[in-house]
């Protein structure tokens, strides 16, 4: 299973407006917050070295606190992104001599177009804890295994609550007290199915090395045994290329609540239900699927570069999808955020909210998609109001429409493009306004439309 580890800080400060050149490290406890009319805010070390980013499931941050008053003030937790020393720092200087980059305080020096998560102090607030996954990672990829922090306001807060609490430091004599960070990292999970088809029972993972918890990672890489019963709840979810096997018969007996979803696979037979919501959108990554039925739902961010036919993608609202390569073929029968394509084939049988076509081809049907862009290919729509079109090359057809009357709120058609408004028997009924920069537009007989 999962297993957790602690790191704790081997050095940090407190800055303090108030007393701007003196240095605040070893003290038995570190202030941040809002302090009569003066900020506290506070920075801090650590050693990441040792873990493999792609098995880190969660980093979380623990401070404890001593005490707290006023009222609750947000602070952030950001990386920071210039050294200090311990026994120098000040809320204007990073170390003797040196002063912060970014201007006093350090805040300046919060990389704060990167991830950056929030903490509460002030009375009743507490220990606080907070996931910074994103910045462990960075720290291992990019900083030597070095992870600098700055528990800071917001530049933008100008607010002067006096809210603020204690924190105990890492030179606290009792350890759990300490600033640390726990890293989960996941474990990874084989099924052999050797028992029986049912996720549920940990004799079919691993030789009875248990069911996949919500921090492993469950692999269906190699052989024919199907899991057809039970329900699964991972981490993450990888179905690679050798095995020969079917998952999910029936879409209601697979559950996987997941950060990513990997299906490399032309073979197994996949019918997958990814249940997820907002807070724990998945990846979903498709490099190859059988020609078997193939269901995809929940809330997910699609990636799709190959296909063995048309996989059936649901969701819950804010879902998107991009389709890469010519073997990319999906159909949808919900309503998606976003759908791009640079090849491939798609079928949106209840629209999206915006739709940009590189290449290939596109099918829109039921709702209204608002925003349609194409900048190569063809888009074909059928039964479909649509906000704004933009061609900028490629065609847009209303030819296979047959049925409902049909609006374009806005058409600009460039150089290399054409939209084609005659349909099939049904009525395009309005075009609300449309320019053309040398592209075509060709339109039934009895429909008038204003082209400036």
């Amino acid at each position: 299973m999962a297993t957790t580890t602690t790191i704790y800080a081997d050095t940090d400060a407190n800055l303090r407006e108030n007393a701007a050149d003196t240095n605040y490290s070893g003290n038995s406890v570190f202030r941040i917050g809002q302090y009569t009319g003066y900020r506290r805010h506070a920075v801090l070390h650590f050693d990441v070295s040792g873990y493999v980013p792609s098995k880190i499931v969660s980093a979380k941050l623990y401070l404890s606190a001593s005490g707290d008053t006023g009222p609750t003030r947000t602070m952030k937790v950001a990386r920071l992104n210039q050294d200090y020393v311990e026994a120098e720092v000040t809320w204007n200087s990073a170390s003797s001599g040196v002063a912060w980059t970014g201007g006093a305080g350090g805040d300046g020096n919060g990389a704060f177009t990167e991830p950056t998560y929030s903490i509460s102090v002030g009375d009743g607030e507490g220990d606080q804890e907070v996931d910074i996954r994103e910045l462990v990672i960075d720290a291992i990829n990019r900083r030597d295994d070095e992870l600098w922090l700055i528990i800071c306001f917001d530049p933008a807060d100008t607010a002067t609550e006096t809210g603020r609490t204690y924190f105990y430091p890492s030179e606290y004599g009792t350890a759990s007290y300490r600033p640390k960070i726990a890293v989960t990292v996941a474990a990874r999970r084989t099924w052999t199915g050797s028992v029986s088809g049912d996720m549920s029972d940990g004799n079919n993972w691993n030789g009875a090395a248990g069911v996949p918890t919500s921090d492993d990672v469950a692999m269906f890489n190699t052989g024919t045994n199907d899991a057809t019963l039970g329900a699964l709840d991972c981490w993450r979810l990888h179905i690679g290329k050798s095995y020969r096997g079917s998952i999910g018969q029936m879409v209601s007996l697979l559950r996987v609540d997941a950060e990513s979803i990997v299906i490399d696979n032309k073979y197994a037979g996949v019918n997958i239900t990814i249940n997820l919501s907002p807070a724990t959108n998945a990846d979903l990554r498709i490099v190859n699927t059988s020609r078997d039925n193939v269901h995809i739902d929940g809330y997910y961010h699609a990636i799709i570069t190959g296909t063995g036919h048309a996989i059936d993608l649901k969701t819950d609202s804010g879902t998107t999808i991009e389709a890469h390569g010519s073997g990319s073929n999906f159909t949808t029968d919900t309503y998606f955020a976003s759908c791009k394509l640079s090849n491939g084939v798609g079928t949106l049988n209840n629209g999206a909210a915006a739709v940009h076509v590189m290449r290939g081809r596109v099918t829109l049907d039921g709702t209204e998609s608002q925003n349609v862009t194409l900048a190569n290919g063809t888009i074909k729509v059928k039964a479909n109001d649509i906000g704004v079109v933009r061609i900028y090359a490629g065609k847009l057809s209303y030819a296979t429409n047959e049925s409902g009357e049909n609006t374009i709120g806005e058409l600009y058609v460039y150089n290399n493009g054409l939209a084609d408004t005659r349909t099939g028997g049904a009525t395009l009924s309005t075009i609300t306004g449309s320019e053309t920069y040398g592209g075509r537009i060709l339109f039934d007989g009895a429909m008038s439309v204003d082209v400036s």
